[in-house]
Order: C-alpha cells, then structure tokens, then sequence
C-alpha cells in the first residue's frame, strides 16, 4: 500500500474532509464498482491532469480500499478506515465504502459471538471508522457501532492509552498518543450520546494528561488532537 500512495496512504488524503460537517441522510449505493483489475502504481514522470477532479480523486480512493479490504481482510489506519470516515464527503458512487461497512460490520460481529479481535488498535480503528460514517450519512448512531465503542473502552488501559501499532511510521503507526486522538474523535464525532464513558478511569476524562504529555508528538498529532472529544457540529447539508 505504502507503494501507491507513500507512508501516509489514504488516510493521510482523506483525513482533510473530515471536520466539515455532517453529511445528508442518504443511503449510499449497494454495488460496489471499484474495479480492483484497474489498479495502477503512479509514476513519478506521469502527466499531471490538467484540472483537479474530485470524483476521478474518489475513483481511485474506491479501488485502492475496496483491494485493501479484500486482499488483506482488515482494516488499517493508513488506507481504508479514513475512506470510510470520508468517503461520503465526495460526490458520485460511494458503492465502494458500503463493501467497507459491511466487512467492518462482520467484523464487531463477530466479537460480539465470541471472538477475538485481532488487537486493541483494531478495536479504536474500527470504532472511529464507523462512527464517523455514521456521522456524515445517516446521523444516526448505528447498534454495531454502539458495540464497537464499547469494546474500544474495556481495552483501554488504565493510564488512559492504548496498545497502539509502534511501526516507526509516524503519524499514524508510531505512538500509543495517536489511537488516544482516534477514541477522542470516534467519541466525539458519534451521532448521540455516549458521554456515559466521558468519566472515571477510562474514558475521554482519561485522555486529557495524554494529550498534554504528547504535545510534541507533531503537527499532525496536535492537528488530530483538535477535534477531540467535543468537535465542531454543523448542520446535515453545510
């Protein structure tokens, strides 16, 4: 993945559409069209287009984590958990994250029969993902996301953090500071109450000494910390 699109992936494209509003309340499209056959490496010598396309943009976010998600079976910080967040953002066909829901979808489910997720980044990664969908399309705070939420918090540690992924690729993979900024906006961003876990020992309460401790994280670190755990509300159709 780091191949097409460098260390930051997709999240580092799609994470500029997120903290501009709710989306409206429709449904996106049930069949995916991301062609996975058409995927490309850009070259660095390829002719530039000579005007920006957002829906040519969305295209190519499509194929790249609709072919994630079906050949790695999982969802990564760097590539398709900030294309679902975001994808609704774009116009045209968002088939392709309805693909991405649906395996995120199985996969609280399966938790939620018994089995193990495949660690506590995991569990942060898939609640932020679909509660910020849930945000920007229906507005409505979705019963397995409800799950997913509430697993994020029994695997968080007491000291506030979690087990996060330490692949010496900063931002995303690099410190326990950046799941802490993605439980804060999951939390923050989800359609209704959950504050009932905003206090004691774990909970948004416990992310505060965390974000003060890292506050040298980086500009990007510090750019995600401020959405935190009460973003900015706009209306559905700003």
């Amino acid at each position: 993945m780091r191949r097409i699109l460098g260390p930051m992936g997709v999240g580092g494209v799609v994470l500029l559409g997120i903290g501009f509003g709710i989306g409206a309340d429709t449904a996106p499209p049930t069949t995916p069209k991301a062609d996975v056959a058409s995927m490309t490496t850009p070259k660095a010598d390829e002719p530039l287009a000579e005007r920006y396309d957002a829906s040519r943009a969305a295209a190519f976010l499509d194929r790249v984590a609709v072919h994630w998600t079906r050949e790695r079976r999982c969802i990564s910080c760097h590539t398709n958990m900030l294309y679902l967040a975001a994808r609704s953002r774009l116009e045209g066909d968002d088939g392709g994250s309805r693909e991405v829901r649906t395996f995120l979808e199985k996969e609280v489910e399966r938790w939620s029969a018994g089995s193990k997720p495949r660690g506590d980044a995991y569990v942060v990664v898939t609640a932020f993902a679909l509660s910020l969908h849930d945000a920007f399309t229906t507005g409505r705070l979705h019963e397995v996301t409800r799950a997913a939420l509430d697993r994020m918090w029994q695997v968080q540690r007491p000291s506030g953090e979690w087990n996060w992924l330490k692949c010496a690729w900063p931002p995303l993979e690099h410190d326990d500071y950046y799941g802490a900024v993605l439980a804060a906006v999951a939390v923050g961003y989800a359609p209704e109450a959950v504050r009932r876990h905003t206090s004691g020992p774990t909970g948004c309460g416990s992310l505060t000494p965390i974000r003060a401790e890292d506050a040298a994280s980086g500009l990007a670190s510090r750019g995600h910390a401020a959405l935190g755990c009460h973003p900015p509300r706009r209306s559905a159709h700003s």
